[in-house]
């Protein structure tokens, strides 16, 4: 399957509540990733392994609660580049359908982001990376952020695969 298959044949499932249908701003990824879904999946919920595979991302710390797994309702923050992320909360990890996203609302923003994971075959999947903010500070501030929002996409998509990839089996056990 072609990446641009890929891109067709996987959607976002965003968490239950959030308003994706309204106008806002976003940025996605979709990857090929030489891994099975459930390995691509576990990566997807061990966000404190990535930053060797995302250089950008720095100071993944979990509010309350221990890692290693990330469920609904565990808080993180994390820096991203130069941007530091204070607080988000996981709004739905499904293992079933390997649907994972976290989000916040602020006064006049509601973000999320959502990673999905489908199987290709037994040894191959593909992720899709989504963010979307909505609401009047979207729509203020989306001709300046959307490009930053894609390449965040990008590389987290990236990540992922490089990840599962070294570790087709799955994060190491904590």
């Amino acid at each position: 399957m072609s990446t641009s298959t890929a891109a067709s044949a996987i959607s976002t499932t965003w968490p239950e509540g959030f308003p994706s249908h309204k106008e806002g701003v976003s940025g996605f990824a979709v990857r090929e990733v030489d891994a099975p879904a459930d390995a691509v999946f576990a990566w997807v919920r061990r966000v404190d392994l990535q930053p060797p595979y995302y250089k950008g991302m720095r100071f993944v710390r979990r509010i309350g609660g221990a890692w290693p797994e990330l469920d609904k309702g565990s808080k993180l923050t994390f820096t991203l580049g130069a941007t530091f992320v204070p607080f988000v909360q996981v709004v739905k990890c499904d293992p079933q359908t390997r649907s994972f996203a976290w989000g916040g609302n602020l006064p006049g923003l509601s973000m999320a982001h959502a990673f999905t994971v489908e199987p290709i075959s037994e040894s191959r999947s593909v992720v899709r990376s989504e963010e979307l903010w909505v609401g009047p500070v979207a729509k203020l501030i989306g001709f300046a952020v959307k490009p930053q929002l894609q390449a965040v996409q990008t590389r987290w998509a990236e990540a992922l695969a490089a990840a599962a990839a070294a570790y087709p089996a799955g994060p190491p056990k904590a």
